[in-house]
């Protein structure tokens, strides 16, 4: 028999009293577990959320609170420890692929929200149609799209249009320092105040997660115990749409695809190579139970403590230098 939501109706008499008793405690449990894992009391509610939001529906499908998707693989930033590892990779995913991706999984998977990622997804030169046809095909889900604000002022009234019509909320991250001009962020922030597009402004500019290691500008792995690097990893939640396979997390996606681009190196990155991923094959027991397993042994890529650093940009690669 499928799973179903549980908890969607709203709690009536003794019941309604018993949930709001329970609350302060849940609340205590939550930070003791998050201290004990090393997480914010956010980072671990954010966990939590994505556990309980994943179960099989009525129809068949698998509800997944949300489903990131690299529309972009290069960027015109080049961020030291961007996740997306998007200094080292190039172009973009065609509009007839991602669309054959999304209408694939749209049998398999129903996400909360959608997320289209990059690199930078306002250098897509058919953004507006992705748009349009991503909210058409996922119309059930939440739409979002997560830049770093520098392009917005010069996108086409197509993508506005388009951004409005499909009712994508803009998370802009906001990567300004001194040589990246906080003026361009917020002139961005403008045209979308302006177009009466839904966005929110999130600082990227102060700290970030680390989650490789540098020689001499060359993205390298750790070494870690899976279990360890498993128990304060910040990507839980993140499931992410690839090549049309589903990816446990964005992390591992970005470095397997990176690897196939041939952006990074194969020999360096061999220990994240083995990851499985689900094809469009995979019925909904399967996904369930991919989602459900906590640590796998590419964990291991990824450090076993939080590592705090500030944002950087990093040199151009040479012209014809491949990542050793």
């Amino acid at each position: 028999m499928n799973q179903t939501l549980q908890g969607t109706a709203k709690p009536k008499g003794l019941a309604k009293i018993w949930r709001e008793v329970k609350r302060p405690f849940r609340r205590l449990s939550h930070r003791v577990q998050a201290k004990l894992s090393g997480l914010t009391l956010q980072e671990y509610e954010r966990h939590q959320s994505f556990l309980s939001e994943l179960y099989i529906r009525e129809d068949g499908r698998v509800n997944l609170s949300l489903l990131t998707t690299d529309i972009v693989l290069g960027c015109n930033l080049r961020c030291c420890h961007c996740i997306h590892l998007s200094p080292y990779r190039k172009g973009y995913v065609p509009t007839e692929q991602i669309l054959h991706w999304f209408e694939t999984w749209r049998r398999k998977i129903r996400p909360v929200t959608i997320e289209l990622v990059g690199g930078e997804p306002f250098l897509h030169p058919n953004l507006s149609a992705v748009l349009l046809e991503t909210h058409r095909i996922w119309n059930d889900s939440a739409m979002q799209i997560v830049t770093n604000g520098l392009l917005i002022d010069q996108a086409s009234q197509d993508v506005f249009d388009a951004l409005k019509e499909a009712n994508f909320h803009v998370v802009v991250s906001d990567h300004s320092d001194s040589t990246i001009p906080h003026e361009k962020v917020v002139a961005g922030c403008t045209r979308l105040n302006e177009k009466g597009i839904s966005y929110e402004l999130r600082p990227s500019n102060a700290v970030w997660h680390v989650k490789h290691q540098y020689e001499r500008n060359i993205p390298l792995p750790f070494q870690s115990l899976s279990s360890d690097a498993w128990r304060i990893c910040s990507s839980k939640r993140c499931p992410s749409l690839a090549n049309n396979r589903l990816y446990k997390c964005c992390v591992l996606a970005s470095t397997v695809e990176g690897v196939g681009e041939g952006a990074l190196s194969s020999e360096h990155w061999k220990d994240a190579l083995t990851c499985s991923t689900l094809s469009a094959d995979a019925n909904a027991h399967t996904i369930l139970q991919y989602f459900r397993t906590q640590e796998v042994p590419e964990c291991s890529i990824c450090p076993n403590k939080i590592i705090i650093t500030e944002p950087r940009q990093m040199p151009p690669l040479p012209i014809g230098k491949k990542v050793a």
